[in-house]
């Protein structure tokens, strides 16, 4: 296996931890700061290949400082008032979704330039596609929730589960992307 397999292989499981499952409505089983981690590890091996890896590697901090607060943040809301924990949690959510959606542009920036350095334009095509499609659909999504959140919670709540579903799907679409790559870097 070498290095661009094995570092498409770790994005990929990464990427998995983006995908919550929550026992309770708490506690995430997959906490996205261990899979930000191996994506950090990746991008420092991948980091030469393709401009945007190296780009998303220095912005990894930030996305790590985010999960890890996410990741401890519920331990701490008893400390804090009910408004002030409220309003935290929408910053959070805010800044998490901003920063998953930039990560993800970036990783797929990178495989869109891998593939290209590699004459590969089909996968270039579809890195491209996979990571504008996960870009609007995570921003549609949330201005859609956020209108009917404000305008009619009994709505909201009957889209909560299909809108969840969505982000898993496109979330595995982008997953299947990095297979895709760690396979034509395995023929390479």
């Amino acid at each position: 296996m070498n290095h661009e397999q094995r570092a498409f292989k770790r994005i990929l499981w990464g990427l998995v931890f983006l995908i919550d499952i929550r026992m309770w409505g708490v506690l995430d089983i997959l906490p996205d700061v261990f899979g930000m981690l191996l994506v950090l590890k990746s991008l420092t091996e991948l980091q030469q290949t393709a401009p945007s890896f190296y780009r998303a590697k220095r912005f990894m901090p930030v996305v790590i400082v985010l999960t890890g607060y996410e990741l401890i943040g519920p331990f701490f809301g008893g400390l804090m008032g009910e408004q002030l924990w409220l309003w935290s949690a929408i910053v959070q959510s805010i800044a998490i979704l901003a920063t998953n959606i930039y990560l993800i542009w970036l990783l797929t920036s990178g495989v869109r330039e891998w593939a290209n350095s590699k004459s590969l334009s089909k996968l270039a095509d579809t890195a491209k596609r996979r990571g504008l499609f996960y870009g609007a659909v995570n921003l549609f999504g949330t201005v859609i929730m956020l209108a009917f959140s404000i305008v009619s919670p009994s709505i909201f709540t009957a889209l909560g589960q299909p809108m969840s579903f969505m982000y898993v799907i496109i979330t595995v679409m982008v997953i299947a992307l990095f297979k895709q790559a760690a396979a034509i870097a395995a023929e390479k």
